[in-house]
């Protein structure tokens, strides 16, 4: 789309919508997945979020 940052879209025409819907769309068709210890991280964060919140 041509943004590299956030700061990027206030001089093109694309709004934070716009660029979230292609990108859940990527997301969802598997493409630039994350590596797998940044999948193994956020699983581990995720596990103990919860334990956190039930008190845990």
């Amino acid at each position: 789309m041509g943004a590299e940052t956030l700061k990027d879209l206030e001089t093109t025409d694309l709004n934070m919508v716009t660029v979230n819907k292609e990108r859940q769309k990527l997301n969802r068709e598997g493409k630039f997945l994350p590596p797998r210890d940044v999948v193994e991280l956020r699983r581990k964060r995720g596990g103990e979020v919860k334990q956190y919140m039930i008190g845990g």
